[in-house]
């Protein structure tokens, strides 16, 4: 108690502006409170400083490394144009946004109000219209060309235009880079038959080796998909940090995309399954449907191409099972695998195009929809005439 004592009177008699714990160190004086709020600004603008620093050079680092691995300053493209493009959807798990825009991976892109990449289409097709729905990946998107009107849906409108004039054509482009096949069913179900088409070309593969080449196949695809996370933002979507964080929003939830280099006989019939049931609807709406299967650059010996990739391998074995599905189903074929040159031409990487690829694709597309009678009889039903 008298120790008590003693160090109240101790803290009683601090002087004010002593270092007491008592009254007294409240009394500070307005220069020496200047003087701490200055210190403290420093050091925060200090660490933002440093941070800002670090975050440039960070930001220099990573587009000079792609620059010296890929020939150019554009760090992780495909990033940049999914925050542009995409938008979450709640049974497609992504989706192109209507009327979005983007300049990059090769070209411009423009995304009309239903969806599809290409010029906008009034949803009411006009008397002697004939309209033809694409789906598929990126492939079917054509996501190397210059612009729109050289991806290859594009490039057949035009064909077809100038070989069976007066008679007009729409080709609707619904092509999503890294659908698969069940997305392919599902946008077909969801936007592609609001606009009436006549014809659906389906080419899809590549995409679904990940999801059934693999141990864990689901037939709702729940394996392969999680709900899409998506963080955009104009100067986000700029920065090489910014995408990174954008790339990492992204897989988060989303299933390993991992797969097995070996035959997955279940998850190949749950393939043609989804094709199948594609057919079927599109039948029911008195829509014609043709397979295009995909080509790819690599050499046509299986061994072959499987030393070079594993992944096109697997995609041969899925087209094979759309040449099954064609025979089984009787839908009409147009053979691009088996018949497209392998001219490197034609090709930027293994499977995507370069225009004059794109065009040749195009005109083969327009040649196989002539000698299948598909265009025959499509134009019949709209009151047209196919010409020789």
């Amino acid at each position: 108690m008298n120790e008590d004592r003693e160090d109240s009177r101790d803290q009683m008699d601090d002087p004010p502006g002593t270092s007491g714990t008592g009254s007294g160190s409240a009394a500070e004086s307005p220069g020496a409170a200047g003087r701490t709020r200055r210190h403290r600004a420093k050091k925060l603008l200090l660490s933002a400083g440093t941070v800002l620093i670090l975050v440039v050079v960070a930001e220099i680092a990573l587009r000079a490394g792609h620059l010296i691995s890929k020939g150019t300053w554009d760090f992780l493209p495909a990033v940049r144009m999914a925050s542009e493009l995409y938008e979450p959807h709640p049974y497609l798990c992504y989706a192109m946004k209507p009327g979005a825009r983007f300049i990059g991976h090769g070209g411009q892109t423009r995304i009309n109000r239903w969806g599809c990449r290409g010029r906008d289409v009034e949803r009411v097709k006009p008397d002697g219209v004939v309209r033809i729905a694409c789906l598929g990946g990126s492939t079917t998107f054509s996501l190397n060309a210059s612009d729109n009107d050289h991806t290859w849906p594009a490039q057949l409108e035009r064909i077809l235009n100038e070989r069976h004039g007066p008679t007009r054509f729409e080709v609707l482009n619904f092509g999503t880079p890294g659908y698969c096949v069940v997305e392919s069913f599902l946008i077909f179900s969801l936007r592609a038959v609001d606009l009436d088409p006549d014809i659906i070309l389906m080419q899809d593969a590549l995409n679904d080796v990940y999801a059934v080449f693999r141990p864990d196949v689901v037939s709702d695809y729940t394996h392969f998909r999680g709900p899409y996370t998506r963080l955009s933002g104009k100067w986000l979507g700029r920065s090489a940090i910014g995408r990174l964080v954008i790339a990492a929003a992204a897989r988060a939830g989303q299933p390993s995309r991992s797969f097995s280099p070996t035959l997955s006989k279940e998850g190949v019939r749950l393939f043609q399954r989804y094709v199948e049931s594609t057919v079927l609807m599109a039948r029911a709406r008195e829509i014609q449907p043709v397979i295009v299967t995909m080509p790819d650059r690599l050499p046509r010996d299986e061994e072959e191409c499987r030393k070079h990739s594993v992944e096109i391998a697997l995609t041969r074995v899925l087209i094979e099972g759309l040449r099954r599905v064609s025979r089984g189903r009787n839908v009409p074929l147009i053979d691009l695998s088996a018949t497209f040159p392998k001219d490197p031409r034609y090709f930027t990487d293994d499977t995507h195009k370069t225009d004059e690829g794109l065009e040749l694709a195009a005109r083969m597309i327009a040649d196989g929809l002539q000698q299948n009678g598909v265009l025959a009889r499509a134009l019949e039903q709209r009151g047209g005439m196919a010409s020789d």
